[in-house]
């Protein structure tokens, strides 16, 4: 590790990873919003099975919050993520605020995948796959985040010790949390596809 920037170059290379990862996603889903625009009537490739699709939430306002589709947010987010991974990657030092920016920006993710969670299962009753793979992701880089930062809030606190240590623990705990509601709350839709 590098004391200059305060991760080691795994850290670095799997948040690497993981930014790749969402930014395909994202743009997967930007590819799916543009085939639709161009055919409505064609069946998209996202739409797998009464549980798995995305075609009930492409076009609704929750997809487009900022009056552009969500994705192509997203994009630009984890494009920004890939920037920030392959400085930390060259050992590149990042100010404490910018750790804690990326925290917040890290609950607020932690918002947003709860916000989408939640219209998934109420409003249109369908999980669209590339937005679990960017909920994965997300969830995943804001607990790495939000351990390094509260590691520098407190460099000798045990919550920020353990966060910073061990980010995959509180991630997998929200995963697990994750399936819990979609397993209780989608269970006429789970039970369609078995």
């Amino acid at each position: 590790m590098n004391e200059h920037s305060g991760v080691g170059r795994t850290w670095a290379e799997c948040f690497l990873l993981l930014s790749v990862v969402g930014m395909a996603a994202s743009i997967a889903l930007v590819k799916a919003e543009l085939s639709h625009l161009k055919n409505p009537d064609a069946a998209l490739a996202c739409d797998i099975n009464p549980l798995v699709g995305c075609g009930k939430s492409l076009m609704s306002p929750a997809a487009h919050l900022l009056g552009v589709p969500n994705a192509l947010v997203g994009t630009a987010i984890f494009a920004f993520a890939v920037a920030v991974a392959l400085l930390l990657a060259m050992d590149v030092a990042l100010p404490k605020v910018a750790w804690f920016l990326g925290a917040a920006g890290g609950i607020v993710g932690l918002g947003a995948v709860a916000f989408f969670l939640y219209q998934s299962i109420v409003v249109f009753g369908a999980l669209c796959p590339y937005c679990l793979v960017v909920w994965v992701v997300a969830i995943a880089m804001a607990w790495m985040l939000i351990g390094k930062a509260a590691r520098l809030c407190n460099p000798d606190g045990a919550v920020g010790s353990f966060l910073s240590a061990y980010p995959w623990a509180p991630t997998v705990l929200t995963y697990l949390v994750g399936a819990v509601v979609v397993v209780l709350a989608m269970a006429d839709q789970i039970a369609l596809v078995l």
